[in-house]
């Protein structure tokens, strides 16, 4: 694939436009235990986190299943229901402002994220920036997550995109190869720096 044949660019949006961590709603509940803490979020948080992303389940039918398969941890999955517009943090403006320069220079920018239906979009009037897709696909929305090609699949579907008109943005590096093996264009972001450098060298903005 040539760098000129790029004219659309699909973003993730969690740890690349949204800054996302659920780190500091459970660490008052470690107090003095990092290892703890670090087990629950690798280990039971994790668990509910991905099926939330994949499920069309809402929390109060997914929720208890967790709390029988990890009955230590029942309390901490009431907060994940009752907390979890607390794990976004805010909206990262270095990145913003390459998403605005696009969409400045005419380039179609789409999003597709792991993100529970119930959930999306977040709350707040600072994601206003979300309207500036043309479309989102929502993982919880669609019962499909990233990396499954299946979701890239559906999203190329909607968004009216041959992958190899695609540039994919995301902070996950799987996910990032899981589009490079359908065709697309990948970026592995890191920083708004090296993202504005990549759309630039495919000639975007």
């Amino acid at each position: 694939m040539t760098a000129q044949a790029v004219k659309a660019v699909i973003f993730d949006l969690g740890g690349v436009l949204i800054e996302w961590d659920p780190t500091p709603v459970f660490r008052e509940q470690f107090p003095d235990d990092a290892e703890g803490l670090n087990a629950f979020l690798h280990g039971p948080f994790r668990d509910v986190a991905l099926t939330s992303c994949e499920s069309t389940e809402s929390f109060d039918d997914l929720l208890p299943r967790f709390r029988r398969k990890y009955p230590e941890a029942a309390h901490l999955f009431d907060l994940f229901g009752a907390r979890w517009h607390d794990f976004v943090q805010a909206p990262m403006p270095a990145s913003i402002a390459v998403l605005d320069a696009l969409v400045e220079a005419g380039t179609p920018v789409f999003a597709l994220t792991n993100w529970p239906a119930e959930t999306f979009p977040p709350r707040g009037a600072d994601y206003a920036f979300l309207e500036a897709f043309g479309d989102i696909v929502v993982s919880g929305e669609v019962g499909l997550r990233k990396p499954d090609v299946a979701i890239y699949r559906l999203a190329l579907d909607r968004f009216g995109l041959d992958p190899s008109e695609v540039l994919f943005v995301d902070d996950l590096a799987g996910n990032v190869e899981a589009a490079a093996a359908l065709g697309m264009a990948g970026h592995h972001f890191q920083d708004a720096a090296s993202l504005r450098r990549e759309v630039s060298r495919h000639g975007l903005c």
